[in-house]
């Protein structure tokens, strides 16, 4: 092995093995925690017309037993997630159970799922998916919601509210943008 090699390998291991030269491995530390940005290509802001600071509009919703919910005074106050979803994209119902999974105690975030479509039998067999049913399941029948806040494209949009202002958003539903998720509401509501 030539000597440069040697020395290489030995400061590696004298990094990794050793804490006061800033390389720590803490199995139980909390991720990093950053303040999250939201950008968008042009394409991407076209498809949904709101912004972080915008308020987040309210239209007329049902549960899926199809009674009127008040979407306004559930944002009233607090943290809210809102996820919407459709047969093609069901990730939405799932949210609230991640959430437990990974933040542990995000009970100060609520999550309301908004179903864009109007077959509310399918709705419902898809969300009785839903072990836990901790999260707020509605529907936005004729559309109204979905067409403020999406101009192009199908669900998925997320969107986390403290009130009714946005504070983070995204357009998509993948393992970045859950990372995203995640970090918005511990940097956000778990602050």
């Amino acid at each position: 092995m030539s000597r440069t090699l040697c020395v290489a390998v030995l400061l590696l291991v004298s990094i990794v093995s050793c804490p006061s030269l800033g390389w720590t491995q803490d199995n139980d530390a909390q991720p990093a925690t950053w303040e999250p940005k939201v950008a968008f290509s042009a394409e991407q802001s076209r498809m949904c017309p709101l912004d972080v600071g915008d308020e987040f509009p309210t239209a007329e919703l049902t549960n899926l037993a199809g009674d009127d919910f008040d979407l306004a005074g559930a944002l009233a106050d607090g943290w809210t997630l809102v996820a919407f979803w459709n047969e093609e994209y069901v990730g939405g119902v799932q949210i609230r159970n991640h959430l437990m999974r990974v933040l542990g105690d995000a009970e100060n975030v609520q999550v309301i799922t908004v179903y864009v479509g109007d077959d509310r039998q399918e709705a419902e067999k898809i969300v009785a998916t839903d072990p836990d049913q901790t999260a707020t399941h509605t529907q936005d029948n004729e559309g109204a919601l979905w067409s403020e806040v999406a101009k192009k494209s199908q669900p998925p949009r997320l969107f986390l509210l403290k009130g009714n202002q946005i504070v983070w958003l995204d357009i998509e539903y993948s393992q970045a943008a859950e990372r995203e998720m995640l970090n918005a509401i511990r940097f956000h509501a778990k602050g």
